[in-house]
């Protein structure tokens, strides 16, 4: 195989690994100053503790387990403006944790964040620097030494437009792109390592009179390797280049993450090596993210469920869930199997105790 053949290869498999890869610094950039910290953790209000414990009620029946729950086992910590804190397992040395470190500006946005290294001993920091449409460059810091630094860049819209990223020395070590039409949908996003290497590059379309989304995945020379056809999130059709080979060693590669509009459910597809399309729906009921859903399934390509999970919650007058009961589809059987039940103990900021 020649040097060529191979870069090409590790590149198709690479746009497809790292399809996701700079959506985080998209959703980061847009919206860190408007989300509290403990949303991420699916939490709502002024959360301050939550302490969560769990009780098996059953064995789990499934051969392969890729669905799970969310779970946050152990203890967290939050401070008023809903930022992480600290988090642990014992619960007995909670006071004796490391906390985070925050400086806020006068709307509430971070100016700086501080967390401690494995060490315990070294603050790695970060420091924001914004515009009118959110932070415009970032900049991390192991104790007073910088470590690099990332600039990031928004149309007249306040559309996240792109970003660069700098090592201490100034050298570029990533940059990547969005494009949008004129309703604001994202038609292409690329991602470039340091050597001018794709780590992904996407287009998508979208057929208003036919509602059909078509997902176009890019090699190195632009060229289509994957085609992935939805309507309103459901599968239409699928197409791989028939040449792509996983990279060594990798089981499964992701391809699109499809939100529906109006957050009731949320579908994943899997490229499961070598050339199986699997489709995960998260079903939520309206709740923003993925952290509370009401089950989940896992199906192949042609609908054959593999694997599905359900939730009941108890909620507290905050929404927030304290008691949590996950059941288990039993292929064997064709039935639903109760396997675990978690608790949560919730304290918020200006109340007392709230279970």
């Amino acid at each position: 195989m020649t040097p060529n053949k191979t870069r090409k290869t590790v590149g198709v498999a690479a746009v497809l690994v790292a399809i996701l890869s700079v959506l985080p610094v998209s959703l980061h950039a847009q919206s860190q100053q408007q989300t509290r910290g403990s949303e991420n953790f699916g939490l709502r209000g002024p959360v301050r503790t939550v302490v969560q414990a769990s009780k098996e009620l059953n064995p789990d029946p499934r051969t392969e387990r890729r669905l799970s729950a969310y779970d946050t086992s152990g203890w967290l910590e939050f401070d008023s403006h809903g930022s992480f804190l600290a988090q642990g397992n014992d619960l007995s040395k909670m006071s004796e944790a490391p906390r985070n470190v925050y400086v806020y500006d006068s709307q509430g946005r971070f100016l700086e964040m501080g967390m401690w290294a494995a060490d315990g001993s070294t603050l790695i920091r970060q420091v924001y620097k914004y515009g009118p449409f959110g932070p415009v460059e970032a900049s991390w810091y192991a104790g007073e030494q910088l470590t690099g630094r990332t600039a990031i860049e928004y149309d007249e819209h306040g559309n996240f437009t792109g970003d660069k990223s700098y090592d201490s020395e100034g050298r570029l070590t990533h940059e990547s792109m969005e494009k949008y039409d004129s309703r604001n949908a994202v038609l292409e996003m690329e991602g470039i390592d340091a050597e001018g290497h794709p780590e992904v590059h996407v287009t998508d379309s979208a057929n208003e009179e036919s509602a059909i989304l078509e997902h176009n995945s890019l090699d190195e020379k632009g060229r289509i390797v994957s085609t992935l056809r939805l309507y309103k999130g459901q599968l239409v059709s699928w197409w791989l280049t028939p040449d792509f080979q996983c990279p060594p060693g990798q089981t499964e590669l992701g391809i699109f993450n499809w939100n529906e509009p109006e957050l009731r459910f949320q579908t994943y597809f899997t490229l499961r090596c070598p050339r199986t399309l699997e489709i995960t729906m998260l079903h939520h009921a309206g709740k923003t993210g993925n952290l509370e859903n009401d089950y989940e399934e896992r199906r192949t390509e042609g609908g054959t469920l593999l694997e599905r999970l359900e939730f009941e919650y108890v909620r507290d007058a905050h929404e927030n869930w304290t008691e949590r009961v996950m059941k288990v589809w039993d292929a064997k059987n064709n039935d639903m199997v109760a396997v675990k039940e978690d608790f949560r103990n919730i304290t918020y900021y200006g109340e007392e105790q709230s279970k």
